[in-house]
């Protein structure tokens, strides 16, 4: 699995079809998934944690969407 980061700086996750992320949340801050955005023509799944403000890229994570996604 691979990561990078964005100009956005944002973390983005991607991966093989079978792979799969867990999302932990906790009492500082929960996961919702809050959209879709396309980077280099390539479509992600968001992910934002609620410690951060909902415009605070900081707080997004972009897994591609062929990622299943678990949350704790």
């Amino acid at each position: 699995m691979q990561q990078k980061s964005v100009s956005q700086q944002s973390l983005t996750i991607n991966a093989s079809q079978n792979d799969s992320v867990t999302l932990i949340n906790s009492p500082e801050g929960m996961w919702d998934f809050s959209g879709q955005r396309a980077v280099e023509g390539q479509l992600f799944d968001v992910w934002h944690n609620s410690a951060l403000s909902q415009g605070d890229p900081l707080g997004d994570v972009l897994i591609e969407q062929t990622v299943h996604v678990r949350l704790q």
